[in-house]
């Protein structure tokens, strides 16, 4: 549905943070698009893949993957910890107050895709 949307948008260094039904827009053909960027939040700058994917667990500074000691997650180029998103949708470490990357916006696609298949909202 919207993975290859949110891919392209992680690509480019911005996390949507409020992926959810509401947002995802089905056109006659069946063609979803990704709608309302109004919590997102760009980086402004372009991760590499491990920073897409292991952010904020993977411990190093891109400019220094010898370090023997994990780095604090503050430190870390793109990670946030603002509160941001639709709170039936959102990822675990979102609504704990942890530092979270773009990971948050598959768990809410994940979310979306299970209540279309189910037919109803979970609460």
């Amino acid at each position: 549905m919207q993975f290859l949307g949110l891919e392209e948008l992680h690509k480019r260094g911005i996390i949507h943070r409020d992926v959810k039904a509401a947002n995802v827009l089905i056109d006659r053909d069946g063609h979803a698009v990704l709608a309302d960027f109004g919590l997102s939040k760009d980086f402004h700058d372009i991760p590499d893949f491990s920073e897409r994917v292991c952010q904020p667990y993977w411990a190093y500074l891109r400019s220094d993957t010898t370090a023997a000691k994990p780095r604090d997650p503050s430190e870390l180029r793109f990670v946030s910890q603002e509160y941001r998103g639709s709170e039936l949708e959102m990822a675990p470490e979102v609504h704990l107050g942890q530092y979270y990357s773009f990971g948050i916006d598959h768990w809410s696609l994940a979310v979306v895709i299970i209540w279309m298949m189910c037919g109803h909202v979970s609460s």
